[in-house]
């Protein structure tokens, strides 16, 4: 491979976006009483300071039971970045009973996990940050 071509490649990678990124880690999602599920956000942050409060965003929601922090964070976290770059917040959570989240895990695709994940869909429409839309992936 020429210099040329490996100039053509890094120019074709985007580094800019419209919006800045701020990572949250330490999110809890109240679901019952004594049970939070663990978060991580990605949150878009406008580039005009006045506007930073008035914006509201769509959501990407990755609800998984595959850790939150494990090893599939780095490569997802790329992706879940770029989607914030664009306008979207992305939110990684763990299922009850995995990761970072209280609770225990009976099983996949359970009653307790859909609950759960309408309880998170509910959450996410009444934060200030929400317009209402979510993306599920």
């Amino acid at each position: 491979m020429t210099s040329s071509s490996n100039e053509n490649i890094h120019q074709k990678i985007r580094n800019e976006f419209p919006y800045d990124v701020k990572k949250l880690t330490e999110v809890s999602i109240p679901i019952d009483k004594n049970i939070k599920l663990a978060a991580t956000i990605w949150m878009p942050q406008n580039k005009n300071v006045q506007l930073i409060n008035e914006e509201k965003f769509a959501t990407i929601l990755e609800y998984i039971q595959y850790r939150k922090a494990d090893w599939t964070s780095a490569r997802d976290e790329i992706r879940l970045k770029y989607f914030s770059g664009f306008g979207y917040v992305s939110l990684r959570v763990d299922i009850r009973g995995t990761g970072n989240s209280l609770g225990i895990f009976d099983d996949e695709y359970s009653e307790q996990e859909l609950s759960d994940g309408l309880k998170i869909l509910e959450w996410i429409q009444n934060q200030t940050w929400s317009n209402g839309k979510v993306i599920q992936i």
